[in-house]
C-alpha cells in the first residue's frame, strides 16, 4: 500500500528520450513491484507534425491480472503520469501531470490517445525521467495500483 492508501500493482520508469528513441517509438516495459515483475506495459509515442512541444501517447497493455476476484474477470485500468518535482533527485518527490480516463471492464486495455505538452510532462528536457503508474479505478475512490 502506498502513502495514499492505494495498493501498488506495479510501476515503470522511463524518459521521453527513451520513448522517442525506441524502434517505431514503441517500447514494452516491465511493471515492477518490490523487485518482482507484475506485468508489462506497451508504450507508443507519436510525433505530432510541426510541433516539438507536445508528446502524444497511445498506450495498450497485454493481459492484466484480475485483482478484484470478480466473476467477470475484469478491472477498470487507468494511467497516471508523473514527473519529478523541480530540484528533486528521488522517486519519492513525484508530481502528477496526467491522468487518463479508465478503460472499464477489461484486462486488455487500449487507452485513448493523450496529448501533453513537453513543458508540463518534462519541463521541455527530454532526458527527464517520467513515471507511469497503472491503476484499477474503484468507484469508492480507493483505486488500486496494479
Amino acid at each position: 500500500m502506498d502513502r495514499n492508501g492505494f495498493d501498488v500493482i506495479g510501476n515503470v520508469q522511463t524518459t521521453v528520450s527513451a520513448l522517442f528513441g525506441a524502434s517505431h517509438q514503441t517500447t514494452i516495459l516491465d511493471l515492477m513491484e518490490k523487485g518482482k515483475v507484475t506485468g508489462k506495459i506497451i508504450l507508443k509515442v507519436d510525433i505530432k507534425a510541426h510541433s516539438s512541444l507536445h508528446s502524444v501517447f497511445q498506450i495498450g497493455n497485454g493481459s492484466l491480472e484480475n485483482t478484484r476476484g470478480m466473476f467477470d474477470g475484469t478491472i477498470n485500468p487507468f494511467l497516471q503520469f508523473y514527473k519529478l518535482k523541480a530540484g528533486s533527485e528521488t522517486n519519492d518527490n513525484k508530481l502528477l501531470v496526467l491522468k487518463t480516463e479508465p478503460c472499464f471492464k477489461t484486462v486488455n486495455p487500449l487507452f485513448k490517445m493523450v496529448e501533453i505538452s513537453n513543458a508540463k510532462l518534462c519541463n521541455d528536457i527530454v532526458d527527464t525521467p517520467i513515471f507511469i503508474d497503472l491503476w484499477d479505478h474503484r468507484t469508492n475512490g480507493n483505486h488500486k495500483l496494479l
